[in-house]
């Protein structure tokens, strides 16, 4: 390289650019191990330095996300690019900004002179040189950034400067780069959580402090439960790892909730900022003005993301900061100071911490005796957010509302979970109770379960008061959905009760209309009717139109399994109408799909039922509407079966039971694998069908419902008529009849299957007449139990008449489990075969774990090696 003059006095004394070189790549510190899931971020941090105009770029990040590693990776890499080099400075011993100059010239080896000072030598030294200078952990002397460095950067155009700092420069012509975590595993993930950084970094440390550790399938997850915990952070990965020469990693795991405690290094090299978690963090909120840090940690209230008016509410609450507080200001602060970070939330612009960040905000707050009045706060915003949702859930901003309550999900979860912890639980189900009717769409009712078993632990919830007829509302109306009917009828019956003797008349319409919508999922019709005529007059008489819409709709179902389908149509009409008036999409999508029911019970044009449920999905997936969306899926399924598409019927069950699995809704899923044994028999595929069936009673065994275990009692017949078990078939037949007799048929979809109406003159013909009543009447007595049992001990007998089809050599596979498990063989991710076979990765996910089960194998790697072996792939 040659040496370019100097255009400094000639007394300067100015080392020549190879000697400045040198010396600064011999300074460099050299990491001892390799960087781990940058590349990407390398490579968008050259191209950021390589664009036209970009002088200074600040990577930003909170401390211990590896900013520095980051920077010395990209100095490498990228220095061959500059003429002059790459050299490195690091600012973490200096904190008055005044001596930044004094530092850079130092680190380059320049050295001071008498004649010029030193921030214009430095100038002079930087003018004719092209090269990248590295400014190594610039926030606690920021203040050098102006008029210092823009001064530089103004006077030397072939100047590139690279900062590391958790605090954004806020100059001009500055771009900045938010430095991510590591990546950390995706829970649905089972089969890559190796290939995570997080986890890889984490192995690597470990290996340095345990030369004998191994990554077992018994660790793996715990790993990267630990990873996740840690917000793939690099130095609280690194910290945790080097633990592992006292604790096992499932123990280390269990001792994260002390983090800051735990992780506390002892490496000697390390700088005293990043000898510990804690001191990492407490280095940025050492750099906040004592107000900008009681904001931080009374914003750590908040779990996972918040919106600037709840951080205003909670931050304006104390005391200290209520007087002429700007907010937004202080958030847009933080955010610059690497402590919050911008999220895009459904429903808005949100904002959110690492969780480890947020740890040590309320860790400050508890310390100062402060938390439990933020938490106070932070319940009472999520309170007054309720009150403005239940009635916002009503009208024609449900889709907004759904959204907004979603984001919030977590916030409203933890003030629920902290009004109960401060014996506050009438205030905590009040809260519940206004939210309602979002965790029924979003259909959450495992969390839902969990709460109310919570509160009815409770011995006040034993008391006759308006919070205990609260919760049975809240529990009938969840059970209700899920099929429950005894423990429903119950639960609303008391809570008719309660509510009457309170006069609280509004409540007593709600309930009412809950009971008729249970009585009718429970067969009883007449009992139905009376709930819904009492509920109507009730809604009727308070003005209330939205109960009245409501019971609109289950008035037509209890006609429509009355039998009487012109007057369900009428009343369908009518809700429709009102709700279409009142922008009530969440009805709106439901009569549709009620309507789509109807047709195809009556045996209209399939695709105008088609295109109903279509319009009702669209609506359906448009709220977010969980409970639903897998009722369209099963009717489209069923659509597509009797149309002979049986590829788009599975692909419709596939989906919609994914989704009733995700959310807990049993009888759903039970209903599409009752759905997915027809689609099965259908394809002659008999031990498949009979699995599946099994599946199916197994889940509709516990809500002890007649008319579903006679559904697949009437499939089992066809199954076993097929496999050459003419007598077995008999048997099932009565048995299915043995359950619905006395009981009013619901209009099922399972029941246009068209085998079962010809079944019992081909078994006749089969068995001849007396051999068919005499075995069809072993089954006359069969309760529900005995059906059960019948239909879970049934085994296909082998041979002639059991035909193997193409699944044989691969334990049952489906055919889009064969075509998952190919796809996996060729190496392609689950995301990239949800791509490639059109589903979700949800779905992709659950398919990979039947086909584990199916093959009897523990991973991945050996379904793909049997795959291979059997010829499949």
């Amino acid at each position: 390289m040659p040496d370019i003059p100097p255009l400094v006095p000639t007394d300067l004394p100015t080392p020549t650019p190879d000697v400045a070189s040198s010396e600064a790549e011999h300074a460099l510190p050299s990491p001892l191990n390799a960087i781990l899931g940058r590349d990407e971020e390398i490579e968008r941090i050259r191209l950021l330095l390589d664009r036209d105009g970009v002088r200074l770029l600040t990577l930003l990040g909170p401390g211990g996300v590896g900013k520095t590693r980051l920077a010395l990776e990209v100095m490498r890499k990228a220095g061959d690019d500059f003429a002059h080099g790459a050299h490195f400075v690091p600012l973490a011993p200096v904190r008055d900004h005044a001596l930044v100059p004094f530092a850079v010239a130092k680190a380059l080896g320049i050295q001071e002179s008498g004649g010029l000072p030193t921030p214009e030598v430095l100038t002079a030294w930087f003018r004719p040189r092209h090269l990248l200078l590295v400014l190594d952990n610039l926030e606690q002397v920021v203040a050098a950034a102006s008029p210092w460095l823009t001064d530089v950067l103004g006077s030397c155009p072939r100047l590139t400067v690279l900062v590391t700092s958790r605090i954004a420069l806020n100059v001009t012509g500055e771009q900045r780069h938010h430095v991510p975590p590591l990546a950390v595993p995706d829970p649905s993930d089972a089969y890559r959580l190796d290939d995570y950084a997080s986890v890889a970094l984490f192995v690597q440390r470990a290996r340095a402090v345990q030369s004998s550790f191994t990554v077992t399938s018994a660790n793996l997850g715990t790993i990267a439960e630990i990873c996740m915990r840690l917000d793939g952070l690099p130095l609280a990965i690194e910290l945790a790892a080097a633990r592992l020469n006292v604790f096992s990693p499932a123990e280390l795991l269990a001792r994260l909730t002390d983090r800051f405690g735990l992780l506390a290094g002892n490496l000697r090299d390390a700088p005293p900022r990043l000898r510990s978690l804690r001191d990492a963090i407490g280095w940025s909120y050492d750099l906040l003005t004592p107000q900008e840090q009681l904001v931080h940690s009374r914003l750590s209230v908040f779990v996972g993301s918040f919106s600037l008016d709840a951080s205003e509410f909670v931050a304006a609450s104390s005391p200290e900061l209520a007087v002429g507080l700007d907010t937004s200001g202080m958030v847009a602060t933080l955010i610059d100071q690497s402590l919050v970070e911008r999220a895009d939330g459904s429903a808005g612009t949100r904002f959110r911490m690492l969780e480890t960040i947020r740890e040590y905000g309320l860790a400050w707050l508890a310390e100062r005796g402060q938390l439990d009045a933020a938490r106070d706060a932070h319940a009472a915003y999520y309170k007054q957010l309720a009150i403005q949702a239940e009635a916002g859930l009503k009208g024609p901003d449900q889709v907004w509302w759904l959204n907004r309550l979603e984001d919030e999900h977590g916030n409203l979860r933890e003030a629920m979970t902290w009004l109960t912890t401060r014996n506050c639980v009438p205030e905590a189900i009040e809260l519940f109770s206004n939210i309602t009717h979002f965790m029924h769409v979003r259909a959450h009712f495992t969390e839902w379960g969990q709460l109310l078993d919570e509160w009815f632990a409770l011995p006040k919830l034993g008391c006759p008061t308006r919070t205990r007829a609260q919760a049975l509302l809240a529990d009938g109306l969840r059970t209700s959905t899920l099929g429950e009917p005894a423990s429903t009828i119950r639960s609303l019956e008391e809570a008719v009760e309660l509510f009457q003797e309170l006069g609280d008349l509004k409540m007593v319409t709600s309930s009412l209309h809950v009971l008729s919508f249970a009585h009718w999922a429970a067969d009883d019709l007449d009992r139905a009717r009376v709930a819904n005529d009492e509920s109507m007059q009730l809604a009727t008489r308070l003005g209330d139109t939205w109960t009245q819409t409501q019971n609109l709709w289950v008035r037509a179902n209890i006609v429509w399994y009355g039998g009487d389908t012109q007057r369900a149509r009428q009343l369908l009409g009518e809700a429709l109408a009102v709700a279409r008036l009142a922008g009530n999409q969440c009805l709106i999508g439901l009569v549709l799909g009620t309507l789509g029911g109807l047709a195809v019970d009556t045996g209209e044009d399939m695709a105008a039922a088609a295109a109903l449920f279509h319009e009702s999905m669209a609506i359906q997936e448009a709220l977010g509407d969980q409970r639903n969306v897998p009722i369209q899926h099963l009717y489209l399924a069923m659509i597509a079966r009797l149309q002979g598409d049986l590829d788009t019927a599975e692909s419709h069950i596939e989906t919609g039971m994914a989704m009733a699995q995700a959310t807990g809704q049993a009888i759903s899923e039970a209903v599409f694998h009752l759905e997915l044994g027809i689609v099965a028999h259908l394809r002659h595929e008999r031990e498949r069908s009979v699995r599946e069936l099994r599946q199916a009673v197994r889940l509709f065994q516990p809500a002890r419902y007649a008319p579903d275990l006679a559904e697949c009692l009437k499939v089992y017949a066809a199954v076993a008529y097929e496999a050459g078990e003419a007598a077995a078939a008999a048997r099932f037949l009565g048995g299915a009849d043995a359950l619905l007799c006395g009981i009013q048929t619901p209009p099922y979809v399972t029941r246009l299957f068209d085998v079962h109406a010809h079944l019992p003159d081909t078994l006749r013909g089969k068995l001849g007449q007396a051999a068919f009543e005499r075995t069809y009447a072993e089954a006359e007595g069969w309760s529900v139990d005995d059906a059960v049992a019948a239909a879970l001990a049934f085994e296909l007998a082998p041979g002639p008449a059991d035909q193997p089809d193409e699944t044989g050599p691969v334990h049952g596979l489906s055919p889009r489990e064969l075509d998952v498990l190919r796809l996996m063989a060729n190496g392609l991710s689950n995301q990239q075969i949800a791509d490639e076979l059109f589903l979700s990765r949800r779905t992709v996910t659950s398919h990979v774990t039947h086909i584990l089960g199916k093959m009897d194998l523990a991973s991945r790697t050996a379904a793909v090696s049997l795959a291979i072996r059997a010829g499949i792939a």
